[in-house]
């Protein structure tokens, strides 16, 4: 300890050399701080999937035992980490791809970590095809993805570290967008109604600012399938925000609260 562990997933990081020509200034004009894509040390056990890294004068940089330590993790163990599935695009003459220590991480063991994690190197800016990324000063870029851009697709959501903390487009289904909080402010009362396409196990809590759970309204309980509505006596509650945390069968949606007397 202490032990990072985010998990990121579908990003895209654009750095100083996004064009290959650090914006057209040659590579004197950018500081040597713009360093790694992702840069990954000191026990972390953060993992990113899914990602587009774009410009930047290094690639992929672990570094420190403690690090290789949670790569090489079983799967089961809390501080198991991966970076997977995302593409590094090169930069000719400037960058280099994978940083290494000459021990811990050596290019060799990059190589095949690379391989085996479906990390692309090989993509080049063109083959992102930006609909319109590296504009003159002054204009307003366009990050996303021409039709024909080859890292539009591939995305993979297998990892089970993406279970749970994502919530895909199926997912979405088990509610019908119907999920409100009203009064809103509330004073004495409040309504916390939802829409079920299907019967299914439902969670209500309610936060407060801290992360402190104030009230259960419902812990895993059967819904039917329709319109329900839950009440929620606010008159105890002190004036402030609070978070009505909806979760069915695993899928969670949060609305904000503000109690008000």
């Amino acid at each position: 300890l202490p032990l990072t562990k985010a998990v990121f997933s579908n990003m895209t990081m654009v750095g100083p050399y996004g064009d290959g020509t650090a914006y057209g200034f040659g590579t004197s004009a950018v500081n040597a701080r713009h360093a790694a894509a992702a840069h990954l040390r000191r026990n972390m056990a953060q993992s990113v999937f899914n990602s587009l890294f774009v410009g930047w004068r290094q690639g992929l940089r672990y570094q420190q035992a403690a690090t290789l330590d949670n790569i090489t993790a079983p799967m089961a163990s809390d501080s198991s980490c991966f970076f997977q599935n995302n593409v590094i695009t090169d930069v000719a003459g400037i960058q280099t791809t994978f940083m290494n220590d000459g021990t811990t991480f050596t290019q060799a063991w990059y190589n095949a970590y690379a391989a085996a994690n479906n990390i692309d190197t090989l993509k080049t800016v063109p083959q992102v095809n930006f609909v319109n990324a590296f504009t003159a000063l002054g204009t307003v870029p366009d990050y996303r993805l021409n039709a024909l851009s080859q890292v539009a697709t591939g995305a993979l959501f297998t990892n089970p570290k993406l279970a749970g903390g994502f919530t895909g487009v199926e997912q979405l289904n088990v509610l019908t967008n119907s999920f409100n909080v009203y009064p809103n402010p509330a004073t004495q009362n409040t309504n916390i109604a939802f829409n079920l396409i299907e019967n299914n196990k439902v969670s209500v809590t309610v936060i407060d600012m801290l992360g402190n759970v104030v009230s259960v309204l419902a812990h895993e309980n059967e819904f039917n399938k329709g319109n329900n509505t839950l009440s929620l006596n606010t008159a105890n509650l002190a004036n402030g925000i609070y978070y009505i945390s909806l979760d069915v069968n695993g899928v969670k949606e949060t609305k904000k609260l503000i109690v008000t007397k």
